[in-house]
């Protein structure tokens, strides 16, 4: 993502990138992964996928029917907050991610061995160009909820100037815990049955339980952690003439979606999150890691515009 993604080589990696670059791969530009409903049946009873979906649906509600359970495979608490946003790439448009696949080819080499060389092609991408967000289409999903051709993720950007071996970004504000619940989960491997090798499914967690999906009163709302960060010292900055010229003459489509000031969240652990409403939504500088790299936070988009086919195309 959204999220903590690691390839087959124990790399972190954004996988969909990496099935759309396979040359012996024949899928279309976000076509769904394959056989949810399988991966289902063999993880999941009958009665546990029904009580998730329920739960799920009556908190959905109070989201405008976000499907905010899109990454809730990575933790069991969802911290919100508002930002705002500067500059932003939208991916789920076919033009726009086919430039990005281009400029990573030319630029970095990228191949599918490559998985480490995107998220630094990302990185210089999005700098080049003066990008503070993404939107995309998620490359990991959760078998129950995640809609790879309707969801939407977000990459916010925070390049602090400073060095730390952990970050909190202040991009988010207003943060708070407005849903627990769920259960550990985690990503499938090789050796896992109906494991699939350009799409990252998660599943169970050995010996973990379900958790029902709630709204925490204002008890359990309230910040718990001991841990005080340094807060990130980024502010998006007003791109410069030479990226605006860039992106043109790279023929990038502008996003209607710049400038919005909207409500985000993101899944995080119990002790995570209680510190992201504190200090700030935690996140370390790895320049391999990541579907958009190392500088940010994933989250997702918790504003039903940002949910539409975007403009420019479907994402398909």
């Amino acid at each position: 993502m959204a999220g903590e993604c690691l390839s087959r080589h124990g790399v972190p990696a954004p996988f969909s990138l990496i099935a759309y670059e396979s040359k012996s791969h024949t899928r279309q530009l976000y076509d769904s992964p394959p056989g949810p409903e399988a991966v289902i049946s063999r993880y999941f009873t009958p009665g546990l996928t029904a009580s998730m979906r329920a739960d799920a649906r009556r908190i959905k509600g109070s989201f405008g029917g976000i499907n905010i359970f899109s990454s809730a495979h990575y933790a069991t608490t969802f911290v919100t907050g508002t930002a705002t946003l500067r500059d932003v790439f939208d991916a789920r448009v076919p033009g726009n991610f086919q430039i990005f696949l281009a400029y990573a080819r030319e630029k970095f080499g990228t191949d599918p061995a490559a998985y480490e060389r995107f998220p630094l092609a990302a990185t210089a991408f999005l700098e080049s160009c003066g990008f503070d967000a993404v939107l995309y289409r998620p490359d990991q999903f959760h078998p129950v909820f995640t809609d790879a051709r309707a969801d939407t993720w977000m990459f916010l950007r925070d390049a602090p100037s400073f060095s730390s071996p952990y970050y909190y970004s202040s991009r988010v504000k207003d943060r708070r815990i407005e849903v627990t619940g769920g259960m550990a989960m985690r990503a499938q491997v090789s050796s896992d049955p109906l494991y699939e090798n350009h799409w990252m499914y998660y599943i169970p967690s050995e010996n973990s339980s379900y958790r029902q999906y709630c709204v925490p009163g204002k008890e359990e709302n309230r910040c718990n952690s001991n841990v005080t960060g340094k807060p990130s010292d980024y502010s998006p900055p007003m791109p410069s003439r030479e990226a605006i010229e860039r992106r043109e003459k790279l023929g990038i489509a502008p996003s209607p979606l710049s400038g919005r000031t909207l409500r985000v969240g993101g899944w995080k652990s119990e002790q995570s999150a209680s510190e992201s409403v504190r200090d700030g939504i935690r996140f370390v500088h790895d320049p391999e890691y990541g579907t958009w790299g190392g500088w940010g936070i994933y989250l997702l988009p918790l504003d039903r515009e940002f949910w539409l086919p975007p403009a420019g195309g479907h994402g398909k």
